[in-house]
C-alpha cells in the first residue's frame, strides 16, 4: 500500500513539473520492477501527465486501459482540464457527457465545459451550459473546485 500511495505522489509531481518522460518511465518501472497493478489513481495521474503536456493519444490510450465500471468523475475532470488548456472541443464533450451520465449535480465538470466553450470564442454555447447547470442545479462548493 504504501508503494502504490508513493508512485500516486511522484506521477502526480511529474505531472505538475510537465515532466512527460520521467512520469513514463515511472509508471512502467512501476508495473515492471516493483510489480504493483496500476489503480485508478495511478492512472488518472497519468492520463494528468499526458494531459497537460498535450499528448492526447496517450491519454486516450491510458483511458482505454481504464475499465468502464472504475470510471468517475476525478477521472473525467481531468480530461476536461486538459480539453481547456489545449483547446479540444470534442474530447472536452464527450468528457462532460461522461461525467453529467455519472452526476449531473456535479458543478465543477459544467465550469470547465462552460470554460472550453468561452475560451474558444463561442459564447452561445457557453451559456447553453450555464443555462443546463442551473436546470440540473449543479452547484459548486469547495469541494468541487478545481485546482491547475
Amino acid at each position: 500500500m504504501v508503494y502504490s500511495v508513493t508512485f500516486v505522489v511522484l506521477l502526480t509531481a511529474c505531472s505538475h513539473a510537465g515532466l512527460l518522460e520521467d512520469g513514463e518511465k515511472l509508471f512502467d518501472e512501476m508495473c515492471a520492477i516493483c510489480c504493483l497493478t496500476p489503480t485508478l489513481e495511478h492512472y488518472i495521474c497519468m492520463i494528468d501527465v499526458f494531459g497537460r503536456a498535450g499528448h492526447f493519444d496517450k491519454m486516450k490510450s491510458m483511458l482505454e486501459k481504464v475499465s468502464s465500471h472504475h470510471r468517475n468523475l476525478p477521472l473525467f475532470l481531468t480530461i476536461l482540464s486538459a480539453c481547456r488548456k489545449w483547446g479540444n472541443m470534442k474530447l472536452g464533450n464527450w468528457a462532460f457527457e461522461q461525467s453529467i451520465k455519472l452526476n449531473d449535480k456535479y458543478g465543477a465538470a459544467y465550469i470547465c465545459m462552460q470554460n472550453i466553450y468561452t475560451t474558444s470564442g463561442m459564447q452561445m454555447e457557453a451559456n447553453r451550459i450555464e443555462a443546463l447547470r442551473m436546470k440540473n442545479k449543479a452547484w459548486i462548493d469547495d469541494s468541487t473546485i478545481l485546482v491547475d
